[in-house]
């Protein structure tokens, strides 16, 4: 199993061939619960659905009694050998207030499940760092490896006790861009805060939260 893992993740991350990075070669749709507690954001739960192809390399790579039902075992050994590679950039995530974008420095409380053929990665995002009553929320990889977009219906939800005000809106980053490398190496992990000759420039959709 582990053998397999770690070769199924190198070939699908770390060693692609510099010239095959310059456009994704494989896609999430993410879909957003901002989980609130006495009218204030305490954390979201954040879920990945990956395309065809990498939910049929996973579940062939992990779901052992092929019953498409991760137990606790292949749930571990996927979060091991799979999933915590995210870590290395910043799991697509990016949380805006203001001029300050920061990804979250950990996760928790990661699950894996499969709806029709569809991996879905699900995990919590602590967000005791949000002070403004205006923040934004981002989906996007900096290597450019990855395309990433919101699932169509129902991208965002709200749980828990949040005023009846609260509300959220899809808008085009025109003025807080991410600078990228679409040559960089897929194992780049470099986050650009200028723009320097040889970087190309993106303005993700971003998820503006107001509550």
């Amino acid at each position: 199993m582990r053998v397999y893992t770690y070769i199924l993740l190198n070939l699908l991350f770390l060693f692609v061939p510099e010239s095959l990075s310059a456009h994704p070669h494989m896609a999430a749709y993410s879909r957003i619960e901002l989980s609130f507690r006495d009218e204030r954001p305490e954390g979201l739960w954040m879920e990945y659905r990956w395309d065809r192809y990498f939910s049929a390399d996973i579940i062939a790579g992990f779901d052992l009694d092929q019953n498409l039902i991760f137990d606790a075992a292949e749930t571990r050994e996927i979060h091991d050998y799979a999933f915590i590679n995210m870590e290395n950039y910043g799991f697509f995530l990016y949380i805006r207030q203001g001029d300050e974008r920061e990804s979250p420095a950990g996760v928790s409380h990661f699950s894996a499940r499969v709806e029709d053929d569809f991996l879905i990665y699900r995990f919590y995002v602590d967000l005791d760092m949000i002070t403004e009553r205006e923040f934004y929320l981002s989906v996007f990889d900096t290597t450019y490896f990855c395309a990433c977009s919101y699932e169509e219906e129902m991208p965002v939800l709200f749980s828990g006790t949040y005023r009846e005000d609260a509300e959220y809106s899809l808008v085009r980053n025109k003025y807080y861009p991410v600078y990228y490398d679409p040559f960089a190496p897929a194992g780049d992990s470099t986050v650009h805060k200028k723009w320097k000759p040889g970087l190309e420039t993106a303005y993700p959709e971003e998820v503006m939260i107001v509550y």
